[in-house]
């Protein structure tokens, strides 16, 4: 999915017009929703500060909007293979021959937060799975991904990398101290 279908996924996930999610996002006010347009017909791809606004306006994470394209199995295994390269996540079998990722061996850094981000996504599958929590409540969760981690919410962002990021991780673990905690 490349990043406009991921934005307008979202929007209507949260059940906003393009109009609102202009507006939000601070676009030019008499035609809020002409960019927007722009971006979920993939005619143009937001820039960084837009894309902030944006997943700002639809409260989640940048992450949740920039995806890398999945739209083919080309694309997919290509991820995989970056993946491979960038994070040593290799390719195995399971006992019952299934394929299988897994995460490299060791303890590497990259291990650790991959398998506590792993834990967390699982933990949150699994209360979904059960019943515990709604399919709202565990999109909710995915989608605003690393705010309700603890050891998540100050890990760099990837593709908004340079100049901005330090502005970005600010903005983000802002959001966080703003949001109120349940008990």
């Amino acid at each position: 999915m490349k990043t406009g279908d991921r934005i307008k996924f979202i929007r209507n996930f949260r059940g906003m017009t393009m109009k609102e999610l202009g507006r939000r996002a601070g676009f030019n006010p008499a035609h809020p929703d002409v960019l927007v347009s722009h971006y979920e017909s993939n005619i143009k791809a937001p820039r960084t500060e837009n894309l902030l606004n944006i997943a700002e306006a639809l409260n989640v994470s940048p992450h949740a909007i920039d995806v890398p394209d999945l739209d083919s199995h080309l694309g997919m295994i290509h991820t995989f293979f970056a993946m491979e390269d960038h994070f040593g996540f290799y390719i195995d079998r399971l006992p019952d021959g299934e394929p299988v990722i897994r995460l490299c061996h060791g303890q590497t850094g990259t291990r650790r937060v991959m398998r506590d981000a792993f834990e967390a996504w699982l933990e949150e599958a699994e209360k979904y799975r059960s019943g515990a929590i709604t399919a709202a409540e565990y999109d909710e969760w995915r989608y605003r991904f690393p705010e309700f981690c603890e050891g998540f919410r100050d890990a760099p962002m990837s593709r908004l990398k340079g100049d901005n990021e330090n502005r970005i991780q600010m903005k983000l673990r802002e959001q966080y101290r703003n949001t109120p905690k349940e008990e």
